[in-house]
């Protein structure tokens, strides 16, 4: 059986959207306790995309067992912590199954809750997707 090499994709774009169980690794975590994105990804064996300020990837899996295997394996061991270094989030339903019935979530056109106390990120809930971007510390402490 052939072991097929996980790849990285760069995304250029500021604003990423995201889908089901998602981690997001900031960039800077990574240069600061690493050395570079590209040793590190070389070295963990990282799947996902990146568009240079987080690293991101997701599974449809619920639970998330290849993200939370890799938090326990590399992201705890090289001193990362939740919410500084790195964040879980959770695709949020929309709609109930009956749509005109239930109507729209809590949810919507709101930043995605598990973001809440994540100073580099922000993050908007649309009908579209849910989508995320970097921000720079002071400026979401401003905000808040």
């Amino acid at each position: 059986m052939e072991v097929k090499e996980r790849k990285i994709e760069f995304v250029d774009n500021e604003v990423v959207r995201i889908a089901f169980t998602t981690l997001l690794i900031r960039v800077k975590s990574v240069n600061e306790r690493y050395g570079s994105l590209k040793k590190f990804v070389a070295n963990f064996d990282c799947w996902g995309a990146t568009n240079g300020k987080f690293l991101y990837a997701s599974e449809m899996m619920e639970p998330a067992t290849d993200l939370e295997n890799y938090i326990t394996q590399v992201l705890k061991p090289l001193g990362m912590r939740r919410n500084r270094d790195y964040v879980v989030t959770f695709e949020q339903m929309l709609w109930g199954v009956e749509r005109h019935q239930d109507g729209p979530s809590v949810y919507l056109n709101r930043p995605i809750p598990e973001l809440s106390g994540v100073n580099w990120l922000d993050s908007l809930i649309t009908e579209e997707g849910h989508y995320v971007w970097y921000v720079e510390e002071q400026l979401k402490n401003e905000r808040i």
